[in-house]
């Protein structure tokens, strides 16, 4: 079976027409509507009973706190049953925006493939593209940071200061971003990366360089970490990758150290420390093979 999911390229932002936050009450429902644009509600407290439904499809919704529905200009909507509820409200448009269907086998294929994507040292990141299910309940863990997106779009939406409309669209974009590597984390690790045991040690690994890449990494360390063979491991990566860990784990440094570079703020000694490496020397050995010219001539 198929379900609807959104797609959003990150270079595009959104435009919000309406934000806010709304308690109702019985006798209020919702009168059947057909908007004109999406509208994304996010429940607080309290419980919502929607209808969805266009010519061909009908889709019941019974929303609670940490529920986001995101409602959509080809079906009208209505109250299907009186309620007490506390939500925000987000009405908006974008011009890449889509809705797709997708067997949930190959949605897992797909995020896998954007997540270790997302990773790539080589890739520019310009056209990233984001999938957002039109329902979803958030994980705990995202709860307070996603409440807090919602608040300051809806702050920002009632300025009226220089600047507020794109300030609002920033934040409501981080909240689709921020919504959208929940539900990536969620897919990936329910099913489709814990059915291989080597593909999810390697997400694991490729999360733990993110923060650590400045400390000391070793084989040994790594199998200590991640309760793996080293070697077996490390073969899986560069099917996975087409880089050894090694490799993988220096390029990220070697990224790293052009952008401490380009600050001008640091020596070439504190970048070298400051990305892992320690010895100034063996850094600039590595930041010449990797990029084909010395640290000292990467800054003039």
């Amino acid at each position: 079976m198929n379900s609807f999911y959104y797609k959003i390229t990150c270079s595009q932002f959104p435009q919000i027409s309406l934000a806010g936050h709304v308690r109702i009450t019985p006798p209020y429902v919702h009168t059947r509507r057909r908007p004109d644009e999406y509208i994304l509600y996010f429940i607080l407290d309290g419980e919502m009973f929607l209808e969805e439904k266009n010519d061909t499809e009908s889709n019941s919704y019974h929303l609670v706190p940490g529920d986001f529905l995101i409602l959509d200009p080809a079906f009208e909507h209505y109250s299907s049953k009186a309620s007490d509820c506390t939500y925000y409200y987000i009405h908006f448009s974008c011009n890449d925006f889509s809705c797709t269907q997708e067997h949930l086998p190959d949605l897992k294929e797909t995020l896998k493939a954007l997540r270790f994507s997302s990773f790539s040292c080589e890739s520019s990141h310009e056209n990233e593209l984001l999938y957002l299910p039109k329902y979803y309940h958030m994980p705990q863990s995202s709860m307070i940071h996603l409440k807090n997106c919602l608040s300051a779009t809806e702050t920002a939406f009632l300025e009226s200061l220089e600047g507020h409309r794109l300030k609002t669209s920033c934040l409501f974009l981080d909240f689709l971003i921020e919504a959208s590597r929940s539900f990536t984390g969620d897919i990936l690790s329910g099913s489709s990366l814990a059915a291989s045991g080597s593909s999810a040690t390697i997400h694991r690994i490729l999360n733990y360089f993110q923060d650590h890449y400045m400390e000391d990494i070793s084989g040994d360390s790594i199998s200590d970490i991640f309760q793996c063979n080293f070697d077996y491991i490390n073969r899986k990566f560069k099917q996975t990758t087409g880089k050894t860990i090694f490799y993988y784990l220096n390029e990220l440094r070697i990224m790293m150290a052009k952008q401490y570079l380009q600050s001008g703020y640091y020596t070439i000694s504190e970048v070298a420390d400051k990305t892992g490496f320690h010895d100034v020397y063996y850094f600039s050995k590595v930041f010449k093979k990797y990029t084909g010219i010395s640290p000292g001539k990467y800054i003039v």
